[in-house]
């Protein structure tokens, strides 16, 4: 579809004269135009800190509740051991103190 004589500047593709029901991401393009940071960045650029943030936020998101457990978990886990050996060491006392 080219773009017509009598077509203002920015109206190409017409949205209203599409057949095919435009994508919820296209009908926003269309409202409010491009994202902060295609405004503002290259868009090399932009596409690189769009990934990052896309990739890497949801892991820090789950990171930092994992990061909270752990140390609980390691002294749970030190507790325990030192229960064993602790047990084992009465264990030889009551022995000792019997004989």
């Amino acid at each position: 579809m080219a773009r017509q004589p009598l077509q203002r500047k920015g109206e190409f593709p017409p949205r209203l004269s599409m057949i095919i029901r435009s994508a919820p991401k296209a009908t926003r393009y269309y409202k409010s135009g491009k994202g902060f940071l295609y405004r503002r960045l290259p868009f090399w650029m932009a596409s690189l800190v769009n990934r990052v943030l896309v990739s890497f936020v949801p892991i820090i998101v789950l990171l930092i509740p994992a990061l909270r457990v752990i140390p609980p978990v390691f002294s749970l886990r030190i507790n325990c051991t030192s229960t064993v050996r602790y047990r084992a060491l009465l264990a030889v006392e009551r022995d000792h103190l019997t004989n």
